[in-house]
């Protein structure tokens, strides 16, 4: 038997460079992307390990430069994380409350 686990990421937002303040150009060729990443158990989310910022152009990823992440903090543009990413912890706690659910009613 195999135990699959590792982590990944996907895509939460996606932004045009105008709407970040980044450039005066209203069309460009890329666009800024919110990226969650998260630890993964048998291909369940279980929690996040953090959140990054991208360039996506022509369908490939880059890193931000340092000089878009300090215009995106002074705005003060905050993305949070979907409910999803923790999936995982989700499934286990409904498990844990079926049971002792289940319990209660067999001793009643």
């Amino acid at each position: 038997m195999r135990i699959v686990f590792g982590w990944n990421n996907f895509k939460i937002k996606d932004f045009d460079p105008y709407e970040l303040s980044l450039t005066n150009n209203v069309k460009t060729d890329f666009k800024i992307e919110v990226r969650q990443s998260y630890f993964h158990l048998v291909w369940i989310p279980f929690f996040g390990l953090g959140k990054k910022w991208v360039i996506r152009k022509d369908g490939k990823l880059y890193e931000l430069p340092a000089v878009y992440i300090n215009i995106i903090k002074q705005n003060n543009i905050k993305v949070k994380s979907p409910w999803y990413t923790f999936s995982g912890l989700i499934l286990i706690l409904v498990c844990m409350l079926g049971y002792f659910c289940y319990e209660k009613y067999e001793l009643y």
